[in-house]
């Protein structure tokens, strides 16, 4: 359901705190005497659709960036958006989110 909080038990996770413990349960229950592959694909990188606030990192790192300026990208420009592919256009819902998130100067810091 695309979720960023959850009560789980007592606990209020964050979900790239769970994917963490969840692969570091793995990795302290898992038969030693078996190889195994783990990939842990973090979820929360992505936008969280109907929420005005889209990404919401973990708490403890609510603060890591807070004296950061975020710059425009050099392919954050209208010009570099003329060059994409004829598919990348306006109904583009990464087109579309990029609106929403990062293009002005006050969205990017925030």
């Amino acid at each position: 359901d695309g979720w960023h909080y959850r009560k789980l038990g007592n606990k209020v996770w964050h979900i790239t705190e769970k994917n963490e413990a969840d692969a570091l349960r793995f990795l302290v229950t898992r038969p030693k005497d078996k190889p195994f592959f783990l990939n842990v694909a973090f979820f929360a990188t992505h936008a969280k659709d109907g929420d005005v606030r889209q990404y919401m990192p973990q708490n403890s790192s609510m603060g890591m960036y807070a004296e950061d300026v975020i710059p425009n990208p050099k392919t954050g420009t209208e010009d570099a958006w003329r060059r994409m592919p004829y598919f990348f256009n306006e109904k583009n819902e990464g087109r579309t989110r990029w609106h929403w998130r990062y293009d002005n100067y006050t969205k990017r810091q925030t």
